[in-house]
């Protein structure tokens, strides 16, 4: 029965996901609408929790007679791997804005600012063989075969923008954007 013989001995695993999400902000009015600053912040994380479960698989064709499946990907033994990723993320940003109209047909408008962002990645994994259970998928059931692997990385960004926009009656707009950015992902001078 390939894979249903699988599930049906008790393989198979779960994928979870838990997500949290928080951002905050402020604006602060400087000067009569025309100078404000603004803020913002935000924390995302993201963790993981997986488990694979894979148990020896065993037909019969003939009554008293029991095998187990020899197929490459089916000879598996009584195994459990556990997968952990933590991904927490933080990001800022931090702007000033300024807007002004004279004479009720020029508007001049202009932005500056900071953004930062961090994100970091770690994963743990772990394996047993030999499981003594066959209803219960807990590593510490495992007797043979330990195994342990693990990675990280993690990325920083840090930018600054600038925007001005000249509007002359509606009509007619000129702007200027500029970014300059620095990321952890390059070497240093680079």
């Amino acid at each position: 029965d390939g894979y249903l013989a699988a599930i049906r001995a008790g393989a198979g695993g779960e994928n979870k996901t838990y997500q949290l999400s928080t951002s905050t902000g402020m604006i602060l009015n400087l000067y009569k609408d025309i100078l404000t600053l603004n803020a913002d912040y935000t924390y995302l994380t993201s963790i993981q929790d997986n488990y694979v479960r894979r148990q020896p698989i065993t037909y019969s064709i003939e009554p008293g007679v029991v095998e187990e499946v020899s197929l490459p990907v089916f000879r598996i033994y009584n195994t459990m791997e556990q997968v952990s990723i933590f991904e927490p993320q933080h990001s800022a940003n931090v702007f000033l804005s300024y807007n002004q109209t004279f004479n009720e047909k020029h508007s001049l408008s202009a932005t500056v600012g900071l953004n930062y962002e961090h994100k970091s990645y770690k994963r743990l994994v772990g394996q047993r063989d030999g499981l003594t259970s066959d209803t219960l998928s807990d590593l510490s059931l495992g007797t043979e075969n330990d195994k342990v692997k693990g990675g990280r990385h993690a990325y920083s960004l840090f930018g600054t923008f600038a925007r001005i926009n000249y509007n002359y009656d509606e009509r007619y707009l000129v702007e200027f954007n500029g970014r300059y950015d620095g990321t952890s992902r390059f070497r240093k001078g680079k």
